[in-house]
């Protein structure tokens, strides 16, 4: 059970990421600029679930 979570939410997670980067990139662009843009975008996904996390382990 626990391992089908995990699959979902990473599965998610890598689906937001992959839809913000596709509407955030116009045109032709290097691959370090893909790259870069990538990693910045995991890193920001990141936050936003670990400070919703945090708020939702605060009201329990």
């Amino acid at each position: 059970m626990v391992k089908s979570n995990i699959n979902k939410s990473s599965t998610l997670n890598y689906d937001a990421v992959e839809a913000e980067l596709k509407s955030s990139t116009v045109g032709l662009v290097t691959l370090n600029d893909m790259k870069a843009r990538q990693e910045a975008l995991v890193k920001e996904r990141e936050k936003q679930l670990a400070k919703k996390e945090q708020t939702k382990e605060l009201m329990l």
